[in-house]
């Protein structure tokens, strides 16, 4: 009984609505300007970024999701790590969902559409909340959902915000989405059975004209009653079955055309990740024992988000690099591809070095012209080892080392109560390098 009053278990949560209800209000967040509240602080912080860029070029966008299947869990994340049976690292589960959808995209300039895109994808959705059991979380601050203010949880709860008197129910604020993207779906079930049903009627259809122009050209002839006879024996019973096979044999060929197109656009992908989970959860779980390979995925992917969509990446106190290069400046949309290989992983000194490549789809804007490009960036993330991941990590909402202070750091780079360098390194990762 000891052992599992320290070990979190899986639980079973359905997150159908709260993914639906992500898909919603991102598709209404070109629109309204209003990020999803369904999403984390990072998420927020990663599309208003994005929103900035967009109104800087000149653009503005549509977006909107058809949903094809039922929302699925592949995965549970959940991990403590008891220390002396008294201090656990990780309180809060992780949860993987997705789900088949139709994403539509267009961008206009000037009020004018300058690029539109369907494409039929498997959308993911990373997911956090407290673990069960979690008597603490009401001592936890959190960034106010309506005006952004940093207060603890239960005053949220049972008083209201101190600034905008907002009061939330625990479910208000949790679960919450941290990370999200959009991988190529070759084939959807329920288009298949449309399209493979077009392409054999189809078929049946080009006999059914073959057979009438023959016949059209038999009139008038001496034998043109039994042609006509034969001919639509032949075209009824042969050609249907003639034209419905050749229909469906196409529609197989065109399907495997484009499922083997798609394989080879992943396979990049699944050869480059492949070993990087295993070495990267071995080499850092030797220093932080609650490592989530989950939330550092998430993390390198929203680091990369945010400090390419910077308007100023010198002011960006997830960044410690030198000037990024100006082509970054043409992103306007990141998403990821679902993989990233480990280069390499050291330690030196007290600092955690990892070079990573990132897969990633990003959309450009280059020279009024709008287009999609799969590619690889390179980033170089370093973190304190001498400290320790936190799991609900949000840079909208840091705690001063020195002075206990919590405040914003998007907006302050020295803690405003006592001046003291916010170094986020202690905290969580940042980004050292990025190229491509």
């Amino acid at each position: 009984m000891a052992e599992e009053s320290n070990v979190l278990k899986s639980w079973e949560s359905d997150y159908s609505e709260l993914f639906q209800n992500f898909l919603k209000e991102l598709s209404q967040w070109p629109d309204t300007g209003t990020e999803p509240r369904s999403g984390n602080q990072d998420i927020r912080y990663y599309l208003d970024l994005e929103e900035h860029r967009l109104k800087e070029r000149g653009l503005s966008m549509k977006l909107d999701f058809k949903a094809y299947t039922q929302v699925s869990s592949t995965s549970k994340v959940v991990k403590t790590v008891p220390i002396l049976n008294v201090f656990e690292y990780a309180r809060y589960g992780q949860s993987m969902s997705n789900q088949t959808v139709e994403k539509r995209v267009e961008y206009f300039r000037n009020g004018k559409s300058v690029y539109r895109n369907k494409k039929d994808l498997t959308a993911y959705l990373t997911i956090i909340e407290p673990k069960k059991g979690n008597e603490n979380i009401g001592e936890e601050t959190y960034s106010c959902p309506n005006c952004g203010a940093i207060t603890k949880i239960h005053v949220l709860e049972e008083e209201g915000c101190p600034y905008c008197r907002t009061k939330y129910l625990i479910t208000d604020l949790f679960p919450k989405v941290t990370n999200y993207y959009f991988l190529d779906n070759a084939t959807v079930s329920e288009k298949v059975d449309k399209g493979m049903k077009r392409y054999v009627f189809a078929g049946m259809g080009v006999f059914y004209i073959i057979g009438l122009i023959f016949i059209i050209c038999s009139i008038g002839s001496p034998d043109f009653v039994e042609t006509l006879i034969m001919t639509l024996i032949g075209v009824l019973i042969g050609g249907s079955m003639m034209g419905a096979l050749g229909g469906y044999m196409i529609y197989s060929m065109t399907l495997l055309a484009r499922t083997l197109f798609k394989a080879g656009k992943t396979m990049p992908v699944n050869i480059g990740s492949a070993g990087s989970r295993s070495k990267i959860t071995k080499t850092v779980s030797k220093f932080d024992p609650a490592f989530s390979y989950e939330y550092f995925e998430g993390k390198a992917l929203s680091l990369a988000r945010i400090v390419i969509l910077s308007p100023d990446p010198a002011n960006c106190i997830q960044y410690s690099g030198s000037k990024i290069k100006e082509y970054f400046r043409e992103i306007i949309n990141i998403n990821y591809r679902g993989g990233m290989h480990l280069i390499s992983l050291q330690r030196k000194g007290n600092v955690l070095e990892v070079k990573l490549q990132l897969y990633l789809t990003n959309t450009y804007d280059t020279k009024g012209k709008i287009k999609e490009k799969d590619e690889v960036i390179y980033l170089t993330l370093h973190h304190n080892a001498e400290f320790k991941v936190v799991p609900d990590f949000s840079i909208k909402k840091v705690e001063c080392p020195s002075c206990g202070g919590s405040f914003d750091a998007t907006r302050y780079q020295r803690c405003p109560y006592c001046n003291q360098k916010y170094d986020v390194s202690r905290d969580d990762w940042i980004v050292k390098d990025i190229w491509k």
